[in-house]
């Protein structure tokens, strides 16, 4: 172990060194203690079997993981990416267009992988994708990943799963376009490119119910009072992205 990288509630992620890898790794552990219920546990673990299955430089790699035992608490071991999150790239202003589509391509071959093995992210923002020091774009944070095909259903009935923002319609509310599938991705990918063109996101609001009614009812606001000029055919990508 080298050194720790970051400490939430419920885990903490180390940086590791192992003998027969010539590079860093990352260390991702499940605390023990009260706040990891059985429910965030299986979260945790089905984090790590969807990545064990994905091999492309767009989507973090999974090496080895473990499920918790009497001897040692959950953890999964992942490639250690270096570089900063896409939202650092827009804190101070918007990007230019073009940089910003290209970022979006490379998040969205990304997404092409994950769908192609049935798997959909479901929590696509900006603090979930790490650009490396060569520029390209790594998906990050599966938590709230499911697989198409699953039966499992780890969330309660009329539970909103994500970040309000950038979240899908059929996130806030199944009965505006029913279950999920990999449109809701789509969504998600709109919404980050949206904020990377126009420094925010498409939907604000002082308080939470106010961004989810905006979600599910108002069309995203393309030219609010200091907005950047956004070209026509990139408006058009992007309300398609993010329609209803």
């Amino acid at each position: 172990m080298v050194r720790e990288l970051g400490r939430g509630g419920l885990g903490v992620v180390y940086e590791v060194r192992a003998d027969d890898w010539d590079r860093p790794l990352a260390l991702k552990t499940l605390l023990t203690g009260g706040a990891v219920t059985p429910k965030r546990a299986h979260r945790f673990a089905r984090e790590a079997r969807l990545l064990a299955k994905v091999r492309h430089p767009g989507v973090l790699s999974v090496h080895a993981f473990e499920e918790a035992s009497a001897s040692h608490p959950a953890y999964i071991v992942t490639d250690l990416v270096e570089g900063q999150p896409l939202s650092a790239l827009v804190r101070d202003a918007p990007l230019p267009a073009e940089r910003a589509v290209e970022l979006t391509c490379g998040i969205a071959r990304g997404l092409e992988a994950l769908h192609e093995i049935g798997v959909i992210h479901r929590d696509l923002k900006p603090e979930n994708v790490i650009v490396d020091p060569a520029g390209t774009p790594v998906l990050l944070d599966f938590g709230l990943a499911r697989e198409l095909d699953s039966e499992t259903r780890l969330t309660r009935t009329g539970e909103t799963l994500g970040t309000p923002a950038y979240m899908a319609p059929e996130q806030v509310d199944r009965r505006v376009g029913g279950e999920f599938d990999e449109r809701t991705d789509v969504y998600g990918l709109g919404a980050i490119l949206f904020d990377l063109v126009l420094g925010r996101p498409p939907f604000q609001g002082s308080m939470l119910v106010k961004v989810l009614y905006k979600v599910l009812k108002e069309p995203p606001d393309f030219a609010e009072e200091g907005d950047p000029p956004l070209d026509p055919g990139l408006q058009r990508v992007l309300a398609r992205a993010l329609a209803k």
